[in-house]
């Protein structure tokens, strides 16, 4: 772990144990998250406060992530991660309408059979990584020197009162600040966020 990348604090923003949206949503019983989300999820679409919160949930430690990350990408080195990199300008540049989807629709992501990471803007679905438009809004608002977002294949293990289901393959990825190191975000631990 010695060579994993560096990662770089997230700005300080709010307390988000005392957004309303957040606090509203976690009284709401898990199995009727989805649904709320879909009914209610426009009240955190242009909260800055509420999206920099939904943020929080998906960043994770650099030791996470990268105990998620699926290895053997190279025959040469059976431990190597193969990464998908874009620009993050050319990233964005994807999805003009970022500006306006909330929760109706998503960011789905899987790998093709030639290992091509494959982009798609739609409905949540459980066969493909999905990502939120608010998470992604809150990382170009909250994290102003992104440079680079990576991707690559993992798991994601999600644990469900006594129950622990390992969910494989999943799209995990890190922005890079420039050279001063990466944020690293997954799945929130809540499905709903997705």
């Amino acid at each position: 772990m010695d060579n994993a990348p560096q990662m770089v604090d997230l700005p300080p923003r709010t307390n988000c144990s005392n957004n309303e949206f957040i606090r509203d949503y976690d009284r709401v019983a898990t199995a009727a998250r989805p649904e709320w989300l879909r009914r209610f999820g426009f009240r955190a679409c242009g909260n800055k406060d509420a999206e920099y919160c939904i943020m929080r949930r998906h960043h994770m430690t650099p030791e996470a992530f990268w105990s998620c990350l699926t290895r053997g990408g190279d025959e040469d080195n059976p431990n190597a991660v193969l990464f998908n990199v874009v620009k993050w300008g050319d990233f964005l540049a994807l999805f003009p309408e970022i500006e306006q989807l909330c929760y109706e629709k998503y960011l789905s992501l899987e790998h093709n059979e030639s290992g091509k990471l494959v982009f798609d803007v739609e409905a949540h679905t459980f066969d493909k990584t999905c990502y939120s438009f608010p998470l992604f809004r809150a990382i170009a608002d909250n994290i102003t020197d992104v440079t680079e977002i990576w991707f690559a294949k993992g798991h994601y293990t999600y644990s469900f009162g006594k129950e622990v289901e390992v969910i494989d393959p999943k799209v995990l990825f890190m922005v890079r600040h420039g050279n001063r190191g990466f944020n690293f975000f997954n799945l929130s631990q809540d499905p709903a966020f997705f």
